[in-house]
């Protein structure tokens, strides 16, 4: 009767039929697996991680414009230079908006621009429509304007920005 010697150590090499050696591993196939499902993962973080890049930078836009609608709002409200304060929006292939105070509509040649501020990549308005423009500007004192509302969107999300005729922004 022939006994059967068992190897376990990948370095011994098996000349004989009767040695049976045992070598531990990983086949080609458990790699491939392996790698695959390392992909798979890694494209699904990928969209999550830009898809929340995304929603963070229109966040933060749709805080900062409503702060300097409100700005401007104050400014209104405390006279500043004795005239009335607006934003006006412009919906064209780089959207931006613009800070000023006016005697009366953003169309005067008295109007003077404080501030304008161009969307970043992949923002933009739908609200004014495509190559159109809106003005909110705010009554002195009062602080009050016509109601109306903006929106910024990008890809797949929107937030939209709301005046109330009595001064009220709010945004969602």
């Amino acid at each position: 009767m022939k006994s059967k010697v068992i190897c376990n150590l990948s370095n011994v090499k098996c000349l004989r039929s009767n040695v049976k050696c045992k070598v531990s591993g990983f086949t080609l196939l458990e790699l491939l697996l392996v790698i695959a499902i390392l992909a798979i993962l890694s494209v699904a973080g990928a969209a999550s991680y830009r898809s929340f890049g995304t929603s963070t930078k229109l966040n933060s836009v749709t805080r900062t414009l409503a702060a300097e609608i409100k700005q401007a709002q104050s400014n209104a409200m405390i006279g500043k230079n004795n005239l009335k304060w607006g934003v006006h929006f412009v919906n064209s292939t780089n959207d931006y908006y613009l800070i000023f105070s006016t005697p009366d509509v953003y169309s005067n040649v008295a109007t003077v621009i404080i501030s304008t501020t161009t969307l970043p990549t992949g923002i933009s308005f739908s609200d004014p429509i495509s190559n159109a423009s809106k003005d909110v500007i705010f009554n002195k004192i009062s602080g009050n304007t016509t109601a109306t509302t903006t929106t910024l969107v990008t890809e797949s999300l929107s937030k939209t920005i709301s005046i109330s005729a009595i001064g009220t922004i709010d945004y969602q």
